[in-house]
């Protein structure tokens, strides 16, 4: 992993016996120094001394422990507050972590004679840090790897995440964040903060992770790794297909899962338009197919019932059918 901006050590267990939790100087630290006031004596000018510093990078080259990259929100392995080389594997963990300390929260923050603003507060940087996790996640899918060289280093500039790995952050997003995260829902913290601020935090998070994993710049991108040689392209249809597996199953949907349906049918609306957007075509070939499945799937599933799932699905076909998607 490259020079990551982390704050704390998010990944550590309580069985690996870790006791400092804070950063440290590094290796990279040591080479930064090294580069920049290491005295190279007997050079008559600056052009010796750039070819000296030049042979000294080349040396350390395929290490990855001194590459550095500038945060670019494409490439996965250059993120802040990020740790490790797989953002799912080091998210897991963090939210292990998490749900040992929610059952915690309304103990560690309560304070005689004062309210419960504290947990309150605590409980929403929670959600932010949870939000971080999802975020270095989502940076996978359409995501670049970037490794800044010249021309006389190896090995190419830009490499394409591989589509397991894509598939692997959306599987995670999924089970963690759309699959309802029951375990942030704590009857000793809601019934204090009030159920409704609870209620609404997963809410936003779980509306702006399908908001982040479905920009129009991350589809194109998806779809124009074609052109790269030896590209293992994870297309946009591919993951709008995986979404919608997801997030539709037919059962009884909860308020999470029909809010979340809800706003992956006005999502993939939104791409179908001619004008007005920046979708690229293939993405909009590929909302049009799928909002046609669903048209057709939630009518099915529509006429089974009387519950508010079955009302719910109604609704969203209706909606479909009365668009210009409904003349297909």
């Amino acid at each position: 992993s490259i020079m990551d901006y982390a704050r704390f050590n998010y990944i550590a267990q309580p069985e690996d016996g870790i006791t400092n939790f804070y950063p440290n100087i590094g290796e990279y630290d040591v080479w930064s120094i090294i580069y920049g006031y290491k005295l190279n004596p007997n050079i008559l000018d600056a052009d010796q001394e750039e070819s000296i510093l030049n042979d000294w990078i080349i040396e350390r080259a395929d290490d990855p422990a001194f590459r550095f990259a500038f945060r670019n929100g494409i490439d996965p392995t250059a993120q802040t507050e990020d740790l490790g080389d797989n953002a799912m594997k080091a998210s897991e963990l963090g939210i292990r972590n998490m749900k040992r300390m929610v059952p915690q929260l309304t103990k560690w923050t309560g304070e005689k004679g004062k309210n419960y603003e504290q947990l309150e507060e605590v409980y929403g940087q929670l959600i932010g840090q949870l939000s971080r996790y999802t975020g270095h996640v989502i940076t996978n899918i359409g995501g670049v790897y970037q490794y800044n060289k010249t021309a006389d280093q190896r090995g190419s500039v830009y490499q394409i995440v591989p589509s397991s790995r894509q598939k692997e952050a959306v599987q995670f997003i999924c089970d963690q964040i759309f699959d309802t995260p029951e375990w942030l829902i704590d009857t000793s913290i809601a019934n204090k903060i009030g159920l409704e601020r609870v209620h609404s935090r997963i809410q936003v998070l779980q509306e702006s992770s399908l908001r982040r994993m479905t920009t129009s710049d991350k589809l194109s991108r998806m779809n124009e790794v074609h052109a790269i040689d030896g590209a293992d392209p994870y297309t946009s249809f591919q993951l709008l297909s995986d979404i919608k597996s997801q997030l539709f199953s037919y059962k009884e949907a909860n308020n999470f899962e029909r809010n979340l349906q809800q706003m992956f049918i006005d999502r993939l609306l939104s791409m179908t338009k001619e004008d007005g957007n920046k979708y690229d075509s293939d993405t909009k070939v590929a909302a049009s197919k799928i909002l046609y499945d669903l048209q057709k799937e939630l009518s099915k599933a529509g006429k089974k019932g009387n519950s508010l799932t079955s009302f719910h699905y109604k609704k969203i076909a209706k909606q479909i059918e009365a668009s210009e998607i409904g003349i297909w």
